[in-house]
């Protein structure tokens, strides 16, 4: 199974401490020789940093003297990482259920979801006929599988809606988008 964008990063993560640790450097050293802040290692290392520089990568994997398979493998998750772009056209080429679906899978990956919606109703908090017509408004719903998309929507928010199986939901909309 394809790791998601958020593991991706995360095993990056893992990867590049796993390296300096084996490499005998403080965070500190590391960042010194990178030419980064110490802060910056730190966050790149617990997945708080998104992309990361690749000249950054290349620099620590340098710094740390890494293996060519660990070279070459870290430079492909790194790369993999830094170029996974969520473009409206990207979320929308494909199938509306598939991105529905991956939506699923990354809240798995979530202990608390935090949600402010000024303008509409969150999608996990939607009836099947507001999300129906809300995925029917959009341009780029044509010829697309509305039906399959607002029933996974669903299924989405009936996980949310579960204490024992979804993750903590927070949810705050303004009065608008309750009009």
């Amino acid at each position: 199974m394809a790791m998601t964008p958020p593991q991706q990063r995360a095993r990056l993560g893992q990867e590049l401490r796993r390296l300096r640790s084996l490499a005998g450097l403080s965070g500190d050293q590391l960042a010194t020789r990178v030419g980064i802040s110490q802060a910056k290692v730190s966050r790149i290392e617990t997945n708080v940093t998104a992309r990361p520089a690749m000249d950054v990568i290349a620099r620590w994997l340098d710094t740390v003297e890494a293996k060519a398979e660990d070279r070459d493998r870290v430079m492909a998750l790194a790369e993999a990482v830094v170029t996974d772009i969520s473009s409206w056209q990207a979320i929308h080429r494909g199938s509306l259920e598939d991105r529905q679906r991956q939506l699923l899978e990354l809240d798995e990956l979530a202990s608390n979801i935090r949600h402010f919606q000024p303008f509409m109703v969150p999608g996990p908090i939607q009836t099947a006929e507001y999300a129906h017509a809300v995925i029917e408004s959009t341009r780029f719903s044509a010829g697309t599988d509305v039906d399959e998309a607002v029933a996974m929507r669903m299924k989405r928010g009936a996980r949310m809606r579960d204490d024992q199986d979804g993750p903590n939901y927070h949810v705050v909309v303004t009065e608008a988008a309750t009009r």
